[in-house]
């Protein structure tokens, strides 16, 4: 069975074998049809918080996740832009700070990327931890 991602309409996602739900609308989303994004030219901390997205949800569902640059997005069912706003997130960014967003066709995890910010990294964090349940014991491989 595929593991699937739950989100609620107030973007809560889970784990669960079940579909990804949004608002009234159930929209199944296999890691298998999904996508990380990078901008065309990412940060060493954008690709530093893609690496980690990729691993942990390579630990939680057993499948490797394709990714890809902006401007080059394969056609995949879902994506997850790190290190990329959307469209109507305009507002400025104060140091490091750290936002995320779930559609039902695209996850965003972005923030301050500024020289040495660290803004996408803590998205994904936050995303991981608050939004999927996983939990460190301590900093680094070891700690998952």
């Amino acid at each position: 069975m595929k593991t699937q991602w739950i989100c609620t309409v107030s973007a809560v996602c889970i784990m669960a074998i079940s579909g990804m739900v949004f608002g009234d609308e159930q929209i199944k989303v296999s890691p298998a049809d999904s996508v990380i994004v990078l901008p065309a030219s990412p940060t060493p901390s954008q690709k530093e918080a893609a690496d980690e997205l990729i691993k942990h949800l390579k630990l939680i569902t057993g499948t490797d996740i394709a990714t890809a640059q902006q401007g080059n997005l394969p056609q995949k069912d879902y994506v997850f832009y790190v290190g990329i706003k959307p469209a109507d997130d305009n507002a400025p960014f104060k140091a490091e700070e750290a936002r995320w967003s779930v559609t039902p066709k695209a996850t965003y995890l972005y923030g301050d990327d500024g020289k040495n910010q660290r803004g996408s990294q803590f998205a994904v964090y936050d995303f991981l931890e608050n939004q999927l349940g996983v939990r460190w014991t301590e900093p680094g491989d070891k700690g998952i």
